[in-house]
């Protein structure tokens, strides 16, 4: 309640109601870097206001195989290399004048993962008859996948197709 009282000693007083909002905090400040193919757990945690929370992707998307659950739980296995931006908002469970929300913007970065390169062997070969052997499919990271020898030298006559491994 306020009272005012002007020159001549007149007074009034009024009250008023004054809502204190809390300000609601979404951590951690920035999220790990994940491997493309491996699996990516991260957990987003608010404070202020009054829980339990509910959080949501409110810009942006997330990386393609990984999901955000309403506790929290950042997860998945990524399947795509590159920078992800978006924003997780967490709204609190406060009754009127709530529910009171707070939001941090993100960037994660997916990393490619390693080239796998089946077999570890190739089938011996016969000298004078057509050969076939093949170094893929490669797997993990991001494909397409471009083969190359990097060591040592091809017998002759055999090349390496960069496009398919053969």
């Amino acid at each position: 309640t306020v009272r005012a009282v002007d020159n001549f000693a007149c007074a009034t007083t009024k009250s008023y109601l004054l809502k204190i909002c809390p300000i609601v905090t979404v951590n951690p400040t920035s999220l790990s870097t994940a491997t493309v193919g491996s699996s990516f757990s991260q957990t987003i945690t608010a404070s202020g206001g009054t829980g339990p929370y509910t959080f949501t992707v409110t810009a942006g998307a997330l990386p393609a195989g990984v999901t955000l659950s309403s506790g929290g739980a950042l997860s998945g296995t990524p399947t795509a290399g590159g920078t992800f931006n978006f924003t997780i908002t967490a709204t609190d469970s406060s009754p009127f004048p709530g529910p009171f929300s707070g939001s941090r913007a993100y960037t994660i970065v997916m990393a490619d993962g390693e080239v796998v390169l089946p077999p570890d062997t190739l089938p011996d070969g016969t000298l004078g008859v057509a050969y076939t052997g093949d170094t893929g499919p490669a797997s993990g990271a991001t494909a397409p996948y471009t083969y190359t020898v990097t060591a040592g030298a091809l017998p002759g006559g055999l090349t390496l197709n960069a496009s398919t491994g053969q």
